[in-house]
């Protein structure tokens, strides 16, 4: 019995390995540019972003004064693209390999992992190029906290491979899955604190902003990075039980929708 486990267990983490590496050729590799691309996009969008809040509107608040509106919004911004970029490449995981999905005998969640983990170590590497740019410009960045960055970031995977999984589900069944996540992840980012800082908002409004795990992870990863400030409380330990429990609950929805895909792909 423990034989047939590894067995099964090395043949799923193989077929991982080649989906993963299939998802980076397949996304990223099909054309000399498309590495750089991958990364070009989202600074140029951090750079519109940038000229037209820093510049056009003028925003300022203290927290931005050390490195600029510019660096404070590359802090935050970054850990939200690749969410949500991972999220949204989640919705066709499935349906997008429907031929395998009739001709082998595999787990179906496969799809997800190598889809939503090959998208969040492009943008991961992306970040690190963002805050090399930052320290080359001369930034004050506390370095010494990068490793709690590493955590924070390891959070945003958890949840991002979670609702991966839901919407990949979902996308099976429901053809409007497609034109809806990418609605509710625009209105998810305009509710978390990314082009502006928490302080901004009325004193009513911030209790809320506890329930938003993105709005807590941009924020933490902000302090932990210009100020070098970690003060362990509750709501640590929320966001981690939060990440998980999303991680879980997907893993349990997708594994109750997978034997049905067949009769609707």
């Amino acid at each position: 019995m423990n034989l047939a486990i590894n067995a099964s267990t090395r043949q799923n983490w193989s077929l991982f390995i080649i989906f993963l590496r299939r998802e980076f050729t397949g996304q990223y590799m099909g054309s000399v540019t498309s590495v750089g691309w991958a990364l070009i996009a989202p600074l140029a969008m951090l750079a519109i972003y940038g000229y037209v809040f820093g510049e056009i509107f003028k925003v300022r608040f203290p927290e931005a004064d050390a490195v600029g509106f510019l660096g404070y919004l590359a802090l935050g911004m970054w850990p939200w693209i690749a969410f949500s970029e991972s999220v949204n490449r989640a919705v066709k995981a499935v349906r997008g390999n429907d031929a395998l999905v009739h001709k082998t005998a595999l787990p179906h969640e496969i799809f997800v992992y190598a889809t939503v983990i090959a998208t969040f170590l492009t943008h991961l590497a992306g970040y690190a190029a963002v805050m090399l740019v930052l320290a080359l410009m001369g930034k004050p960045l506390v370095w010494l906290m990068l490793p709690l960055v590493l955590y924070y970031m390891f959070l945003v995977l958890l949840l991002a491979i979670g609702l991966g999984l839901i919407v990949a589900a979902l996308d099976v069944f429901l053809n409007d899955v497609e034109h809806g996540v990418p609605l509710i992840i625009t209105l998810w980012f305009f509710s978390t604190p990314i082009l502006y800082s928490p302080s901004l908002l009325p004193a009513n409004v911030l209790p809320y902003l506890d329930l938003n795990p993105m709005a807590y992870i941009v924020t933490s990863i902000r302090e932990a990075m210009l100020l070098g400030q970690w003060v362990p409380g509750w709501i640590d330990g929320f966001a981690l039980i939060a990440s998980i429990t999303v991680l879980v609950f997907g893993r349990w929805f997708f594994n109750r929708c997978s034997p049905r895909f067949e009769d609707f792909l």
